[in-house]
């Protein structure tokens, strides 16, 4: 019984000092506190990023801010950035406000109500770090930072030369003239625009004189006018609100609707097709390098930018192109080769050379090696015949020129002209013997490209002049049609005198006894 009894009191004692605690905790206990939003500051600013939804129609924009414990109400216009692109501010007025709703306004009013409101964002609770509303439908939005370099661009400062490359429908039928249209807040200007190259125009920014125009003219347009006067009911065409760059020398291509550096636009210069005693024909395989895009290659040396003057066909479906180019032009100077895309601004430049003596009797070919680079090397593998006879149209059969006559024949017969393994056959589909090509009928006629006469002699008939005078090289395709040849000749011979015995024969056998 006493252990029993000890054992009661000991559980009483447990209990009650469990319950003294409890009643501890409880009296120490705080009631939950009421969490209220932030007061927004008075004198900071909210920005809206609108859509092109809220964007029609004209429509104003402004906030409505309220506080959502007490009865303060307040409303204010959202004012356009400048040098942004659909960006509002709005000051935040004084009073206690927590909370607050972006809105699309009626623009044939001006007083802010919600009578004249068109769309809302929901309530936005102010949070310091999210200032921006961003619109993302007729009545959704989202907060995020506001980051002013994500969204204020340069303006156009003054003195500043712009540049034009226009689109074809600029010249229309009416066309007078070319101008470029600047404006800033509520400042705007029309300048005369003046040729700077074939095909490019160029202006001169003005200054604007607007208090507002801190960083210069916001935007410019192009236009061109029907007559003298530069007003908008003389437009013919326009581009659309153009923001400049921000880097000086800049040319904007109204067919490609896009911005390029003046240097990119490199000015073109036919090379014409033809041999002459002053021209050489020099040859590039692109291995590949923008070999199936429309992007075409160009010449450079001193300054002149020649375009390629022909394709012929190497390979099955593989091309090389060939340039017809002034040889003085050449000799000791540095060549480069482009690449340049359908309106002729550059894409790529490959890496320079110094042009030496018999270069253009090489194939030269693009290879990457830290970057894109020419290197020369001899025709290699099974090559169709008209790739050899447009080589050799290349070159003046009666001329000794190392350049571009005879004397270029064993550099010719190495380079161009590929041999079959071990042997001294030619390499070579076809017969070129078979394709005619251009030559002049006269020594005298070398120094008038105008002189050549088309399809007036055959790719065999030529390799064999620029051999006899020029000395050395085998003959190959040549060897193989003369064995053909003597071969004929062998069983004609014997099969003659086959014929002969057996005449003899019988003649003998009906000899009377």
């Amino acid at each position: 019984m006493k252990r029993k009894s000890f054992k009661n009191r000991f559980l009483m004692f447990l209990t009650t000092l469990a319950m003294a605690f409890s009643v501890g905790v409880s009296l120490n206990a705080k009631a939950p506190v009421a969490t209220k939003a932030a007061i927004i500051p008075a004198g900071e600013k909210l920005y809206l990023k609108v859509n092109d939804q809220w964007k029609t129609d004209n429509a104003r924009f402004a906030t409505y801010f309220f506080n959502s414990g007490g009865p303060d109400i307040e409303w204010a216009d959202a004012k356009r950035v400048l040098y942004a692109e659909n960006l509002y501010v709005v000051d935040i007025p004084a009073g206690t406000f927590d909370t607050y709703i972006m809105c699309r306004m009626n623009p044939a009013t001006s007083t802010n109500d919600w009578p004249n409101k068109w769309n809302q964002t929901a309530n936005i609770t102010y949070d310091a770090t999210t200032t921006l509303t961003r619109i993302t439908g007729w009545t959704t939005s989202v907060q995020e930072a506001y980051v002013a370099s994500e969204h204020l661009f340069s303006g156009i400062p003054a003195s500043r030369v712009l540049y034009l490359r226009p689109h074809d429908v600029f010249d229309h039928v009416d066309f007078h003239h070319l101008a470029a249209y600047y404006y800033v807040g509520s400042e705007s200007v029309f300048v005369d625009m003046t040729e700077h190259a074939t095909g490019v125009y160029k202006v001169t920014t003005p200054a604007p004189t607007s208090p507002e125009a801190t960083g210069g003219w916001e935007k410019v347009i192009f236009v061109s006018m029907k007559a003298a006067a530069n007003n908008w009911d003389n437009k013919l065409h326009q581009t659309d609100d153009l923001i400049h760059p921000g880097t000086a020398d800049m040319i904007y291509d109204a067919k490609q609707s896009a911005w390029h550096a003046l240097t990119n636009l490199l000015p073109q210069t036919p090379s014409v097709e033809g041999i002459t005693s002053n021209k050489v024909r020099f040859w590039i395989n692109r291995n590949s390098h923008y070999e199936n895009i429309k992007y075409q290659y160009l010449f450079e040396v001193g300054g002149v930018y020649y375009t390629v003057t022909g394709y012929t066909e190497v390979y099955t479906s593989t091309f090389f192109l060939y340039f017809d180019l002034p040889l003085a032009e050449l000799l000791g100077n540095i060549i480069t080769l482009y690449v340049v895309d359908t309106e002729g601004y550059r894409v790529e430049q490959l890496a320079s050379i110094t042009y030496t003596a018999q270069d253009n009797s090489k194939l030269w070919g693009v290879h990457y090696e830290s970057g894109w680079k020419l290197s020369s090397y001899a025709v290699e593998g099974r090559i169709k015949a008209g790739f050899v006879a447009k080589v050799l149209e290349g070159y003046l059969s009666c001329s000794n020129s190392i350049h571009n006559g005879y004397g270029a024949f064993n550099l010719i017969d190495q380079n161009f002209i590929p041999r079959v393994d071990g042997t001294e056959e030619w390499n070579v589909e076809g017969n070129i013997g078979d394709i005619l090509i251009s030559d002049y009928v006269a020594e005298a006629d070398y120094g008038d490209v105008s002189k050549r006469v088309a399809d007036t002699t055959n790719g065999w008939n030529k390799y064999q002049m620029l051999k006899a005078l020029g000395g050395g090289g085998s003959s190959g395709q040549n060897r193989v049609n003369e064995t053909t040849n003597t071969n004929i000749i062998y069983v004609l011979v014997i099969g003659m005198l086959f014929g002969i015995a057996t005449l003899g024969f019988i003649r003998f056998r009906k000899k009377p006894a």
